[in-house]
């Protein structure tokens, strides 16, 4: 068993284990996103260690989930800085294969490469990742919070954000707040963003134009 497989304090069944052999080192043709956990304040290294040893492997795209400081560089006194969204995660685009997954989850400063088990690493969707750009890029003071899993279901219809979906955990007569989840992310974490009001529409009803419309705020 490699470093990337923590299968906890249970006994898989056979019919898994089989599954799972089968699948071992079979990974998908062509291109795909895949999630690298590192240990705390350890992702530049990663990322410069994929970049420098990896890259002419299959590596086409690193992504380090940066968003950009609400400072004076906002009203042109000092160069845009960049905080972690939330830390220890990088993402990778590569064609994956066991020259990049071994040397890479055995890394001292690699927890493990998201996935069922060793060398079956899960693939992201896409959708997953431009809706990730989009939150690091626009100005919506996102913050990793516990998840709440609460609210009414919504969908960002204007804006930076257009075609992000989440649910509402308050709003008032200008902006809501709303929950986004991702499925890298463990269960009792997800992204909070703040939008202006007019850009959120509630299931498929019309957009949030007066107080208390098909909605419960909470």
């Amino acid at each position: 068993m490699g470093k990337g497989e923590r299968q906890g304090m249970y006994r898989l069944d056979p019919k898994e284990l089989s599954l799972r052999e089968e699948s071992r080192g079979r990974y998908p043709k062509g291109s795909c996103w895949y999630a690298v956990m590192a240990h705390c304040g350890q992702e530049e290294r990663v990322r410069r260690y994929i970049g420098e040893e990896l890259a002419n492997l299959g590596v086409d795209e690193i992504l380090l989930p940066r968003v950009r400081l609400r400072t004076g560089a906002q009203r042109g006194l000092t160069a845009p800085s960049r905080e972690f969204l939330f830390r220890s995660y990088l993402f990778l685009r590569c064609t994956m294969s066991d020259a990049i997954y071994i040397p890479l989850c055995d890394h001292r400063f690699v927890y493990r490469i998201l996935g069922r088990s060793y060398r079956i690493p899960t693939m992201l969707d896409d959708e997953e990742i431009v809706c990730l750009r989009r939150i690091l890029e626009a100005d919506c003071r996102p913050e990793m919070v516990s998840r709440r899993n609460v609210g009414n279901e919504a969908h960002i219809v204007e804006g930076p954000l257009e075609g992000v979906y989440g649910r509402i955990l308050s709003v008032n007569s200008k902006e809501a707040r709303l929950e986004v989840s991702f499925s890298f992310l463990d269960m009792g974490s997800s992204v909070v963003v703040i939008v202006p009001r007019c850009h959120v529409r509630v299931g498929e009803g019309s957009r949030m134009e007066l107080a208390g419309e098909r909605m419960s705020y909470v």
